[in-house]
């Protein structure tokens, strides 16, 4: 493959990537707006556990009995290691840094969301492959309902990093917002300090 066909690429996945993400922002104000204002700590509390589902689910994933063509199997495989390592393990460190002394700033909320966001793409697209791929011909009951468990589990993992995704944005919308009115009323004060430290106009002359 050419650099020029390697930069378009990657382009284009950047863009799908620009548009999934703004989806699931409109998802999360969607579902923050349908559903009782969190408190941080509430929404913390439901970060964890989303990143606690996630792994408990996607540990019963197994690829032995995936059908697939090619090396689909093993590139799904690299994707949930990538997503396990590198967005859940960064949304836990930073949650561990959290105590009764000390809450997340502003730029980790948002980190935190973005993991959560990832977290909730990896699954609904392991729910979709996991559905096709694993035992896709069987006339074994139990191997089908071991299927369908799985795909069961692999959305309701999904929708509950979704809905924390939601909390977290949510939080993060109220502290904006209270930072803006915060600035506005500093600003109004600095205006009415200058004008009453403002020097008067000398009078003219007759």
């Amino acid at each position: 493959m050419t650099e020029s066909a390697v930069n378009m690429r990657r382009l284009v996945e950047a863009l799908m990537r620009i548009m999934a993400l703004t989806s699931t922002l409109l998802f999360a104000t969607c579902m923050a707006l349908a559903q009782p204002v969190p408190t941080e700590t509430e929404a913390l509390k439901d970060a964890d556990y989303a990143l606690r589902r996630f792994e408990e689910v996607t540990a019963h994933i197994d690829f032995s009995r995936w059908r697939a063509p090619g090396d689909l199997v093993g590139k799904t495989q690299d994707g949930l290691k990538l997503v396990r390592t590198t967005y859940v393990e960064d949304a836990k460190s930073i949650l561990a840094r959290f105590d009764s002394r000390r809450g997340p700033t502003s730029t980790e909320l948002l980190d935190i969301m973005f993991d959560l966001e990832r977290v909730g793409v990896e699954l609904d697209d392991l729910e979709g492959s996991a559905s096709n791929l694993q035992d896709p011909d069987t006339l074994d009951l139990a191997k089908a309902a071991d299927r369908a468990t799985l795909s069961h589990d692999l959305t309701s993992a999904s929708s509950t990093a979704q809905k924390a995704m939601a909390n977290v944005f949510f939080v993060v919308r109220q502290r904006i917002q209270a930072e803006e009115e915060l600035l506005e009323v500093c600003a109004q004060a600095d205006n009415q300090k200058q004008k009453k430290g403002a020097a008067p106009a000398p009078k003219q002359q007759p």
